[in-house]
């Protein structure tokens, strides 16, 4: 479970970016959050993964405290926590293999290199199960710059399999990619989530999309919490005034 208490973060202007988040996140949930630019979804999501402090409040993962933790402590805390951005984060030199090898350097410390020649059998093993899941097993040798945007998502997808978290936090997982290829990464994002039981925190931009893929909607205006809801029936309309004048969000993808 994921609770957050009184979450508020200011920055040194003292102008708030997040005005007191009281928010709880079941296992197993797949939440999207909604808001205009700059409503504070990305640093919601950075302050959960511990990639960015927070003023005042807290936020437990499992009863322990991220906001709090010490260093050894966030480490722990974040092997739960798997990742997916906007941008790939690659490494474009390195095979599809290698890049997703590096998923487990976080449970194998001891695992100095990502050149496959000297991983673990069953690090190697885990590796293709990762890219089958993904459908990239065939591209395995392949350099990662060589692959279209979509297929570089699913390898960064695989590599947070390789993780193993509980909890995957996707930022604008597809906001770069052509419709088609949003609508597969997300396919798999919520499929992997499913089966693997993983809590799923996601910020969108096409409402088409979240409607279709939210079991639940949490939305920011100006730094406040001011939805959330279970699924319904609800439209992309229903959204509409959480974005102001910026409508251009609300396009449909075709």
């Amino acid at each position: 479970m994921l609770l957050l208490n009184q979450v508020t973060k200011k920055f040194q202007d003292e102008m708030k970016a997040l005005d007191s988040i009281d928010l709880t996140i079941e296992k197993g949930e797949q939440v999207i959050l909604l808001g205009h630019n700059g409503s504070g979804k990305s640093t919601l999501l950075r302050m959960i993964g511990g990639l960015e402090t927070i003023t005042s409040g807290e936020i437990l993962l499992d009863g322990q405290s991220v906001s709090l933790a010490k260093q050894k402590e966030m480490r722990k805390l974040r092997e739960k926590m798997g990742h997916v951005f906007q941008k790939f984060n690659l490494i474009p030199t390195l095979s599809v293999f290698q890049n997703v090898l590096f998923g487990a350097l976080g449970r194998n410390p001891l695992v100095v290199t990502a050149l496959h020649p000297f991983a673990k059998k069953e690090l190697r093993e885990k590796t293709m199960v990762c890219l089958e899941r993904v459908g990239l097993a065939d591209l395995a040798v392949r350099r990662a710059d060589q692959l279209s945007g979509g297929q570089q998502q699913r390898v960064a997808i695989a590599r947070m399999l390789m993780q193993e978290p509980s909890v995957i936090l996707a930022d604008e997982p597809i906001a770069s990619l052509d419709p088609k290829a949003g609508i597969e990464v997300m396919d798999l994002l919520v499929g992997v989530a499913m089966e693997n039981k993983m809590t799923l925190i996601c910020t969108l931009h096409q409402l088409d999309l979240a409607v279709s893929y939210g079991s639940r909607f949490v939305g920011l205006k100006n730094g406040e919490l001011v939805l959330d809801e279970q699924k319904a029936k609800h439209t992309v309309d229903s959204f509409a005034w959480l974005y102001g004048k910026q409508k251009e969000l609300l396009q449909n993808v075709t």
